[in-house]
């Protein structure tokens, strides 16, 4: 198919009939340099459905070095709306290993931008698991002192329960 934006009238009908439903948006966006990464047309969908609750995969799906790319998507989304999923944050920074320190600056970036209350775990199995265990794929957010015991139990549990309502 032809490039298009996320924004336009491609999807138009679909975002409404999910906002009309209450039902949440997910979106992966893809990584930095790829057509879809969209981040500013995902913040015009947000702003014209205020009360449609977006996730948007992969925490933008940085790698090494985008730490300036995802400072700016963050804030450009950073509105009451959206949340972030943190799943694939470790594949993303490979060749990094456990405890993938730029994986762990970026939630640390994130949470200071848009709050822990907008972050939700996640893991993106199976992929990851070619490259390391599942329990690596939570420790680093407890081992990395991003997170008080309060904001853990918001990332690991309540944020998915309240952009994803039954």
């Amino acid at each position: 198919h032809d490039d298009f934006r996320i924004d336009g009238d491609v999807f138009r009908e679909s975002f409404e009939m999910i906002a009309e439903a209450g039902a949440t948006l997910v979106l992966d966006i893809g990584s930095p340099g790829m057509p879809s990464f969209q981040p500013e047309a995902v913040a015009k969908i947000a702003k014209r459905h205020p009360d449609m609750k977006i996730l948007i995969c992969h925490l933008l799906a940085p790698v090494l070095g985008d730490y300036k790319m995802l400072d700016e998507g963050l804030h450009m989304l950073a509105l009451p709306n959206v949340w972030f999923d943190l799943a694939a944050v470790p594949w993303n920074v490979a060749p990094e290993t456990y405890p993938y320190p730029t994986g762990q600056e970026f939630v640390k970036l994130a949470k200071r931008i848009v709050g822990a209350e907008k972050l939700v775990w996640g893991t993106d199995v199976p992929s990851p698991l070619t490259r390391d265990s599942y329990e690596n794929l939570w420790r680093y957010l407890y081992e990395g002192n991003i997170f008080s015991d309060l904001e853990l139990g918001q990332v690991m549990y309540k944020n998915a329960k309240d952009v994803y309502p039954l």
